[in-house]
């Protein structure tokens, strides 16, 4: 009777063996592990969902302050052939055209939020770029940007009456132009000259180009090395270019090469490679 009950009670006192231990251990460490990675994807989505909407609120609060501000009825630099850069365009003083003297607006007013009270760094920033369609309209291409670093320095343009070239560097991302080729592929384009020297190596997938004569947006969706000398300079886009005449044939490229071709970018900061765009807005507005 005695010897029955012990091995009742042992029977009945086994614990868990150590591959019954290791199993479970291992999946309680799954389990953790994908929790762990669950973190931060959310936290990115939410990022990229809070920039989205900045990009949205601040590119509004762009096109409300450039209705506000205006444009002169006639204006010699806004053409249907090329792209103005709004500021440089209020700070400049035609002769002959009284009507419109130069506006005074300070850099703090192209951030988001413009309030100089807001008691922390202002990181978003927006710049505008202009196209005359006819004399009654313009269309407006305003990008929103973000700065990732407080003493982060980026490129600048400036205009030396033949055309924007690379000037001095300025504390907020802003739009420059690259020269481009087109040799024959629909969805590609190739950096021709090198207005700035490392096209090569800040042009990169997810930027937006601006085509400077037509107004048309383009997305890279990567760029690569195609003649095997070890430099980056195809570029792939989302979209075939459009070339001078595609609407009335866009089955028939040119039959010969385009050169030269501007566009408009917003480069990384000197010494970064991250995107600094968030969002790009176009907008057609009514000269008053």
């Amino acid at each position: 009777m005695k010897n029955k009950t012990m091995k009742n009670l042992t029977r009945n006192h086994f614990g868990f063996s150590l591959i019954e231990t290791m199993l479970a251990a291992g999946i309680l460490g799954v389990g953790l592990v994908l929790i762990a990675m669950v973190f931060p994807v959310g936290i990115k989505l939410t990022s990229v969902a809070t920039e989205r909407t900045v990009g949205a609120i601040a590119a509004d609060e762009a096109f409300a302050k450039i209705k506000l501000w205006g444009f002169p009825r006639t204006w010699p630099t806004l053409t249907n052939q090329t792209c103005a850069d709004y500021r440089e365009l209020l700070n400049t003083q035609y002769a002959g055209y009284p009507g419109w003297s130069i506006k005074d607006i300070s850099w703090s007013e192209f951030l988001y939020p413009s309030d100089d009270n807001i008691g922390q760094p202002r990181v978003y920033h927006w710049s505008a770029l202009c196209r005359a369609l006819d004399d009654k309209q313009v269309q407006i291409t305003v990008f929103v940007t973000r700065k990732v670093a407080e003493n982060i320095q980026f490129r600048s343009t400036i205009n030396s009456g033949v055309g924007p070239l690379p000037g001095s560097l300025q504390a907020w991302p802003s739009p420059v132009v690259v020269s481009l080729k087109y040799d024959g592929t629909p969805r590609e384009l190739k950096i021709d000259v090198l207005l700035w020297g490392d096209e090569h190596e800040f042009l990169s997938g997810g930027m937006v180009l601006l085509e400077d004569r037509t107004g048309r947006l383009y997305t890279i969706e990567q760029v690569r090395d195609s003649d095997g000398d070890g430099q980056r300079e195809t570029l792939v886009l989302s979209q075939p270019w459009q070339w001078p005449g595609y609407e009335l044939n866009p089955d028939a490229p040119p039959a010969a090469a385009q050169t030269n071709l501007r566009f408009w970018v917003v480069p990384p900061g000197i010494g970064s490679s991250r995107n600094p765009v968030i969002a790009v807005r176009q907008k057609v507005m009514r000269i008053d």
